[in-house]
């Protein structure tokens, strides 16, 4: 019960509507909202992110013309539903621009395609630890293994 209370399955029908959508596993959706915010749809980082996928505002414009979202306000990254469903959407484009590789993936969706793209290029026939341990992120490089391992207990709990 106790690892119930910490891997929550918040926002279970939007996150499941959203993940099917964009052909995602919901559990890897739940990790990265639970090390994005921690399932608290008002959040916001020191580096101007919002809501529960933390999506920075330039990033959300871009997503938004993508989706057909008009007369996008960053405002609108507060609200649950669309948060999950801007983040679910870039989250599909991070898989898909790295070869369905979920560590470059969330990877990605943290440092940036660029930079990811650039650490690949540098790093990229080595092991996935060592590849993880040269990024030269601490957020990026941390954001990976949190991430990651929350997929895995998600796994764990609900498979």
């Amino acid at each position: 019960y106790f690892y119930y209370l910490n891997y929550p399955y918040g926002y279970r029908n939007y996150v499941d509507y959203c993940s099917r959508q964009h052909n995602l596993d919901p559990l890897f959706t739940l990790a990265v909202i639970r090390e994005e915010s921690r399932f608290q749809p008002d959040a916001g980082s020191f580096a101007g992110a919002l809501g529960l996928m933390q999506i920075i505002p330039s990033t959300g414009q871009s997503i938004a013309k993508q989706i057909g979202i008009s007369n996008f306000d960053n405002s609108m990254l507060l609200d649950s539903e669309t948060n999950i469903k801007m983040g679910t959407f870039y989250l599909r484009q991070q898989l898909d621009n790295f070869n369905q590789n979920k560590f470059y993936a969330c990877g990605a969706y943290n440092g940036g395609p660029g930079n990811m793209s650039k650490w690949i290029s540098k790093w990229g026939d080595r092991g996935m630890d060592e590849f993880i341990e040269n990024i030269p992120y601490d957020e990026t490089r941390n954001y990976i293994k949190k991430v990651m391992g929350s997929y895995y207990f998600y796994q764990m709990l609900y498979e």
